[in-house]
């Protein structure tokens, strides 16, 4: 099970199920990655849609200033 939420400029992934953590933009390009860890934050300068692949599982999450 998976958790992904938000706050400002930042999105938290609570990872229970100790997968790799990949974040790309909608264009497809990867900007962050972590190694299969139970909790990741990750800072986005860029407001917008990001798409968060852990293991198999795709989310969208869209941060706003």
């Amino acid at each position: 099970s998976v958790l992904v939420y938000t706050a400002g400029q930042q999105f938290t992934v609570e990872n229970l199920g100790d997968e790799t953590i990949q974040i790309f933009t909608v264009s497809g390009v990867c900007v962050a990655h972590s190694p299969a860890v139970k909790q990741a934050s990750f800072q986005m300068a860029t407001p917008g849609g990001y798409l968060v692949k852990i293991g198999n599982a795709v989310h969208k999450v869209i941060i706003r200033y």
